[in-house]
């Protein structure tokens, strides 16, 4: 959950944010937001300003660590 080491999960999928942070378009703060817990509504929602696009989809699946499991 830091800028060095930011992790976040989406709909139950873990992603390592760590190095794409940086170039992400609304600016790596966007993404910090994320680190260590749930991004889900950030990133269904584009922080507030809309759904995100088919790309960035596709660029946050690049992305994918794994995926959480529940007991």
């Amino acid at each position: 959950n830091t800028e060095d080491d930011c992790w976040t999960f989406i709909d139950a999928k873990v992603y390592d944010l760590t190095d794409y942070a940086p170039s992400h378009p609304g600016g790596a703060d966007e993404v910090y937001k994320a680190c260590g817990g749930d991004g889900t509504v950030l990133f269904e929602t584009q922080g507030g300003e809309g759904q995100h696009s088919a790309e960035a989809e596709a660029q946050r699946d690049q992305l994918l660590v794994g995926e959480l499991l529940t007991l």
